[in-house]
């Protein structure tokens, strides 16, 4: 079974502790965090890519703060069930694709390399570091969050492993061990 086969409807129904993914999101999304982030350092983001939009909640949050923000999801149930839609696709086609016709953020927010294998995410990364002014990773840390039992992760990494691919990459931690300035 192909991956944005397995983020279904009953995934997104049946996502945690018996809640829906939209129940979930209101009380664990890291979105409204970031977005605090945002405005108390004074950050010029007015342009957002959420790779792992889901069903549209960080999408609508965004728009409701003040940032544009564009999405990317694999899920075709997810993106049908979205008031804003993202773009329904595979983050590691759609992203680069995005990029090399010029489409430019201020931020790249992630919500799904963890599901992705590090060879992929290695591809990735250069490419988020030339489209985007800051970037933010939340997910695949092992030993925090993600259910390292869920067969769909591919990579569950220690942070210090995602610290330093991203430092490999010129990307500089910023006020959150999850956000990061890149070197544009």
């Amino acid at each position: 079974m192909s991956l944005a086969n397995t983020f279904n409807s009953d995934y997104f129904l049946n996502y945690a502790d018996g809640k829906t993914y939209g129940e979930s999101w209101q009380t664990q999304s890291y979105v409204p965090h970031l977005v605090n982030l945002i405005h108390t350092h004074d950050l010029p983001i007015h342009t957002a890519l959420i790779l792992g939009a889901a069903t549209g909640e960080s999408l609508e949050f965004l728009r409701l703060n003040g940032i544009r923000a564009k999405g990317i999801e694999i899920s075709e149930w997810a993106v049908d069930q979205a008031r804003t839609k993202p773009i329904c696709g595979d983050v590691c086609s759609v992203l680069p694709q995005l990029v090399a016709k010029g489409h430019f953020f201020d931020l790249i927010f992630i919500f799904c390399l963890q599901y992705v294998p590090d060879t992929e995410i290695k591809k990735l990364i250069p490419v988020i570091a030339t489209g985007a002014r800051y970037f933010s990773h939340y997910g695949g840390f092992s030993g925090y969050g993600d259910n390292e039992n869920d067969s769909r992760l591919q990579c569950v990494m220690p942070y210090s492993w995602w610290k330093d691919l991203f430092t490999q990459f010129g990307f500089v931690q910023m006020h959150s061990p999850y956000f990061w300035k890149t070197s544009l």
